[in-house]
């Protein structure tokens, strides 16, 4: 969706297909395990994609004369 703004945004993709896949396996191991199976935080590696709104905006006529 970040794409369809004006300008486009920039944003960051998780790797969905692990995330899902890490899901089922930490759900499973729950419900084998009970509630005493303890917490986990599982480390991601996004992407980002770089759109419009990141890139450096053009400088003005005004101040490239002003710097010449």
């Amino acid at each position: 969706m970040a794409y369809l703004g004006e300008p486009a945004i920039s944003a960051v993709r998780p790797p969905k297909q692990y995330v899902g896949k890490v899901a089922v396996q930490l759900m499973a191991a729950r419900l084998a395990e009970g509630s005493s199976r303890p917490v986990h935080r599982i480390e991601l590696n996004p992407e980002l994609i770089l759109r419009e709104s990141s890139r450096v905006a053009p400088r003005a006529p005004h101040v490239l004369q002003e710097l010449s």
